[in-house]
């Protein structure tokens, strides 16, 4: 998985942590992800999302946990900046309004791998 795809497989297990993932979800994170597209012209981030998202709909919940622990350092290793990607996470959570305990439980999973 590419750091690309590690980035966005985490924003839609967050997002889709509430079992619904919605328009402004969706708008959300691909703003989040479009920095990291706009010197390739080749790579669609509209192709990749929807390449990822059914990939991450075939697998169990903690299928998706085990490959996010597992990839995680990689993003240790692009020398994440880990304030703005908590802040991106939350931004996610927060942007269809409302906030679901299990929304909670996926990012402090996520925020465990940092620390």
């Amino acid at each position: 998985m590419t750091y690309k795809e590690l980035l966005l497989f985490i924003y839609l297990y967050i997002a889709y942590s509430d079992f619904n993932l919605k328009e402004v979800e969706i708008k959300v994170i691909k703003k989040k992800l479009s920095p990291y597209f706009q010197d390739n012209k080749e790579e669609n981030i509209d192709t990749l999302f929807n390449k990822l998202l059914n990939y991450s709909n075939t697998l169990h919940k903690t299928e998706v946990e085990d490959i996010i622990e597992r990839e995680f350092s990689r993003l240790k290793e692009n020398k994440l900046n880990v304030e703005q990607f908590l802040s991106d996470l939350e931004e996610i959570i927060e942007s269809d309004g409302i906030v679901y305990d299990t929304e909670v439980v996926s990012l402090n999973k996520v925020k465990k791998l940092i620390v």
